[in-house]
């Protein structure tokens, strides 16, 4: 490995890591083996206690592209933030890697190549590969993306849709941690919000579609890393009740969000509207006919309770928005905000 003596570099990566040792290698390499050799790497060791923070300068040591940092443990979008802090001002793009996936060789190449031939589109979400501990690449279905279709009815954008829209994100579909962006348009964010973990990528993306078009590549150019321990947080992953609610309180700080303008109000009235009269309603049904299956094929009390729980859930949800709140805005909801822990 060779590095690039007095290059600028043009693009950016983040990687950040919490003890993984066992891929932080793996991660850093795939950076600085990009098709794209004008790139910097900055690694920020999340306070780590194993030998993740050793592995990565033993690789600085062999490539003057990649900087190493260490901050006592905060999780992972203060880490992000942190490294985004330490880029040099001449990348003109970024980009973020947790210590346990990995780039394809092309990832940068691609995606600025992209953004270069679409003056309009301000960040690029390529598909990525589910792979094990060892690598090897999983099954792994296309993102789904949901979105008003006819009569606002839920419908899946198809693969050729490539623009996604913000009630998109806002649904909690479509998200991946996996995107390049223009570093024009992430400086016009407020960065990573340190409070909605695992839901600071959601966030993240509804940031940039008040700011920018944002269009999704089915190219797959990134192993995403599939394993029991995938949080940067000390103590592995919280509770599932925060994750239950994390969506509810990502939503909250954006019901409640001032808009500058009257089309990003629009966009989040439409969003929140949608979201809560449709989409979460007949989810609640789209679930309840998979636990009937269920509870036909191998009936239980348990199986009965949950198909009767989610319908129960439908009505509420139904009746509550859909007769007595069909006008409800962003401006109602915002009346009853989700208290951050």
């Amino acid at each position: 490995m060779s590095s690039i003596q007095g290059v600028r570099p043009i693009a950016s990566v983040i990687v950040i890591g919490y003890n993984q040792q066992n891929f932080i290698s793996q991660a850093i390499l795939s950076v600085l083996a990009q098709s794209e050799p004008c790139i910097e790497c900055i690694f920020v060791n999340d306070g780590s206690t194993d030998r993740s923070l050793d592995i990565a300068q033993d690789i600085a040591k062999t490539d003057s592209r990649l900087r190493t940092f260490s901050i006592s443990n905060s999780g992972p979008s203060k880490a992000r933030n942190y490294g985004y802090s330490q880029i040099s001002d001449a990348s003109q793009y970024v980009c973020f890697l947790d210590g346990d996936d990995f780039l394809r060789a092309d990832f940068i190449e691609v995606c600025i190549d992209y953004l270069e031939r679409h003056d309009d589109v301000g960040v690029v979400l390529p598909g990525f590969d589910r792979v094990d501990v060892a690598g090897n690449t999983m099954p792994t279905p296309p993102r789904v993306r949901w979105a008003p279709g006819m009569l606002w009815l839920p419908r899946v954008l198809p693969e050729s849709q490539l623009e996604t829209p913000l009630v998109t994100f806002y649904c909690g579909s479509g998200v991946t941690p996996f995107w390049l962006a223009r570093r024009a348009v992430f400086d016009k964010t407020n960065g990573w919000d340190e409070r909605l973990w695992p839901y600071e990528d959601t966030d993240m993306l509804c940031q940039f579609s008040l700011l920018t078009k944002i269009h999704s590549l089915s190219s797959r150019m990134v192993g995403y890393r599939q394993h029991p321990h995938q949080s940067t947080r000390a103590g592995a992953q919280r509770s599932p009740h925060w994750k239950e609610h994390g969506l509810l309180n990502m939503q909250s700080k954006w019901d409640g969000k001032l808009t500058s303008n009257s089309a990003e109000a629009s966009a989040l009235n439409r969003a929140c509207i949608y979201y809560h009269q449709v989409h979460q309603p007949l989810r609640h049904l789209f679930v309840a006919q998979r636990a009937c299956r269920e509870f036909l094929t191998r009936p239980s009390v348990p199986r009965l309770r949950w198909f009767s729980l989610l319908v129960l859930r439908f009505l509420i949800d139904f009746f509550y928005y859909k007769i007595f709140f069909w006008r409800s805005t962003r401006r109602w909801r915002a009346a009853f905000p989700t208290t951050f822990p």
